[in-house]
């Protein structure tokens, strides 16, 4: 056995434990983080104040195919990691069962954010339409400009929506990325090495992935005064009902 084959096999070796310490740790803390995440962004959503707007029901949405995604992928990922059994691969069943959910749950995530996007630029257009309309015949182009202007840069600047699209389009554009590559060179014979090392990318891709689905809460939190605010009254009212 030559020095070659010695470092290849040390390099694989190495990538395999490094991508199982990783599915382990990291993902039993993005799956635990995810459920807080999600169910807190329904349980705030739900509130009345938020609950009569159709937006809040998209968001819902989305946290529920975050929930099932995270579930039916990253807790089967933890479970094979920590334990060694795969049931994927001794049950039919459920194989076709988690692969199922995971493409609905994660159809779901995807078709609301559209939606969210595709009402939301929407609304924006009616907007604008609507202060048009409301222009006198003497109102000058610099005035239209400054109104159109004005939204973009609420849009840009203080929209939850426009946020976690951008969010969501860098979390899985690395995952993406790997994924269209491993489709185009499935018909290329690869090394043991390569094999390892693509493998390893896949994982840390699922990790970003993953990631994004257990920050939504966060993410909300962070951009939205009225989600704050809900959040808290949320709060208060879960404490003054267990407490009195």
């Amino acid at each position: 056995m030559n020095s070659t084959t010695i470092t290849t096999q040390t390099t694989t070796s190495s990538l395999t434990i490094i991508q199982n310490l990783i599915t382990q740790y990291t993902f039993t803390v993005i799956f635990i983080i995810g459920n807080f995440s999600n169910l807190a962004n329904i349980l705030v959503f739900l509130q009345k104040p938020l609950r009569l707007n159709a937006y809040s029901w998209y968001f819902e949405f989305v946290s529920l195919g975050h929930l099932i995604f995270l579930y039916f992928g990253c807790l089967t990922r933890i479970i094979t990691t920590w334990s060694g059994y795969d049931l994927t691969r001794t049950s039919i069943i459920y194989c076709r069962i988690r692969i199922y959910f995971l493409t609905i749950s994660l159809l779901m995530a995807r078709y609301f954010l559209c939606f969210i996007s595709i009402a939301r630029c929407l609304l924006i257009l009616r907007n604008l339409r609507q202060g048009h309309r409301r222009q006198v015949i003497a109102t000058t182009q610099t005035n239209i400009n400054r109104l159109s202007i004005n939204a973009v840069h609420q849009f840009h600047r203080k929209d939850i929506q426009f946020i976690q699209v951008c969010i969501y389009i860098l979390c899985n554009a690395f995952y993406g990325y790997n994924a269209t590559y491993t489709f185009i060179t499935q018909s290329t014979i690869k090394t043991a090495e390569q094999v390892a090392f693509n493998s390893f990318l896949s994982t840390i891709g699922l990790n970003i992935r993953y990631l994004y689905m257990a920050i939504t809460f966060f993410l909300y939190t962070l951009v939205s005064s009225t989600f704050r605010k809900e959040c808290f009254l949320a709060i208060k009212r879960i404490v003054h009902y267990r407490f009195h």
